[in-house]
């Protein structure tokens, strides 16, 4: 990801030691909580457990951001190649589930 533009307008969540803007929620919950399990990301793990339930809300928003992005890239790449649009399911058919457990 690049860099995101003035960053303390991104600001989402302030502890005492650090504040957290929405790419860093999503490091945060990435190389901490699913996949990785880095220890140095487990002290800001543990600053935005406090903040449940909005910290696993705004990781979802995140990652739907992320998903819009690549939908509408392969959407775009399928126009550009002369290639058919993918039929999508429903969002009622999707059960997908994130959050700093």
């Amino acid at each position: 990801m690049g860099t995101l533009p003035n960053r303390s307008r991104n600001i989402i969540y302030q502890t005492t030691e650090r504040s957290y803007n929405p790419r860093e929620v999503f490091e945060t919950w990435l190389y901490a909580a699913s996949f990785h399990r880095d220890r140095n990301k487990q002290p800001d793990l543990a600053a935005l457990r406090t903040f449940e339930p909005t910290a696993s809300l705004s990781l979802q928003l995140v990652v739907f951001q992320l998903a819009i992005a690549s939908i509408n890239l392969e959407a775009l790449s399928r126009y550009l190649t002369g290639r058919p649009a993918r039929h999508r399911e429903s969002a009622q058919d999707a059960d997908v589930s994130y959050g700093f457990i």
